[in-house]
């Protein structure tokens, strides 16, 4: 009697997980991790941990695209901050403009215009938001920061002096990280620093090439970064397929690797490369790899997720992102638009370009199949 009775729940337990859709047996990270010079360095296979969708994404809001007019189309939308209330603040870089829309994506206002004044934008080229004194931070061209209230407000500018940054980002603390170009000559290259709030340098964190003057690759590999939720800054130089975490103290506490199978350049992308070239009007001397990079770029999740697109792409245009958790472990890969800006409090905003070249800010939800 006991037998059956034991037959009995085992067999519905065996019934209630294959009906649930849940598999028996948890899929195992097959990679390994170890300790380096401090840093904890985490190397994964080239296969994830999930072959099926680990989260789902349903379109909720859309500002800008072909339908858009007035207050909420845009000329060149270049980047865009998104606040802890859901806030959205998207930088149009051609107007010299912000514009401020609420998290049901109401238009609130517009701040800065074209110009070198104080609340004047000279070409703008990336927007952070300094969550512990609630400050909006913009770098321009003219190596100079703004700061703005998150209502808008000008509140002062700040001269990067000799530093001629391609991108800049403050943390909660008010640090300012910057991606430094530096053309000399015979040692053209990208240098990442970080600066405390008075642009008094802390350190020096990477640095990779730039381009030479005489040979120009369209497609090399250029160095990424981005700062997370616990001002870590997250770095990579896809030369390799490799990301660092560098932490407080500015040195590498973690290090994730990936094994990859890398993408040839095919003859139509060199070609469509020497053709945009050309319509910009510029004679440059251009030499190809025969791969891509390990990647293109990355961005983040508030559960501390790195999102890594990479240069594969599906029939629709799509770029194959490979995800990884907060330890680091390779958990499963899914074609996204470019280009993703965060996933924040079950919303993931991305800027994505439609094939006649129209522009668009775009919110999902994020439903998570795994814990």
């Amino acid at each position: 009697m006991k037998r059956n009775r034991w037959a009995g729940l085992i067999g519905a337990f065996i019934l209630l997980v294959f009906t649930s859709g849940i598999p028996a047996t948890q899929p195992q990270w097959k990679g390994t991790t170890t300790k380096e010079n401090g840093a904890t360095v985490v190397k994964n296979p080239k296969a994830p941990v999930y072959q099926d969708p680990i989260l789902v994404l349903k379109e909720e809001l859309t500002l800008g695209g072909p339908s858009a007019s007035g207050d909420y189309a845009f000329t060149s939308l270049r980047a865009a901050a998104i606040g802890d209330d859901g806030t959205i603040f998207a930088m149009d870089d051609r107007e010299g403009q912000i514009k401020i829309f609420d998290r049901g994506g109401k238009y609130i206002k517009t701040f800065g215009r074209k110009g070198q004044g104080p609340g004047e934008l000279n070409l703008p080229s990336s927007i952070s938001i300094n969550r512990g004194k609630g400050e909006i931070m913009i770098q321009e061209v003219s190596r100079r920061l703004s700061y703005f209230g998150l209502d808008g407000s000008f509140l002062r500018n700040q001269s990067m002096k000799e530093t001629w940054g391609l991108r800049a980002r403050v943390d909660s603390k008010g640090n300012i990280v910057i991606q430094e170009a530096i053309m000399d000559p015979k040692d053209p290259r990208y240098v990442t620093k970080k600066f405390d709030p008075e642009l008094k340098l802390l350190a020096e964190l990477a640095k990779s090439p730039a381009p030479t003057p005489q040979v120009f690759n369209p497609l090399m590999a250029v160095s990424y970064w981005t700062i997370d939720d616990q001002d870590n800054i997250v770095y990579g130089y896809p030369k390799t397929y490799e990301i660092d975490i560098f932490g407080p103290s500015h040195s590498i506490v973690k290090r994730i690797l990936k094994d990859y199978d890398p993408v040839e350049i095919s003859e139509a992308e060199k070609e469509a490369q020497r053709k945009s070239i050309a319509a910009d009007g510029v004679s440059l001397k251009l030499a190809f790899d025969k791969y891509y990079p390990a990647f293109r770029r990355f961005f983040l999740s508030d559960r501390g997720h790195i999102f890594v697109q990479t240069w594969e792409k599906t029939k629709d245009g799509k770029f194959i992102h490979d995800i990884f958790d907060s330890e680091g472990h390779f958990l499963a890969r899914m074609p996204l638009a470019p280009f993703g800006i965060e996933i924040k409090k079950g919303k993931y905003y991305a800027l994505e370009e439609d094939a006649d070249g129209y522009q668009s800010l775009k919110r999902y939800s994020v439903e998570w199949k795994i814990k």
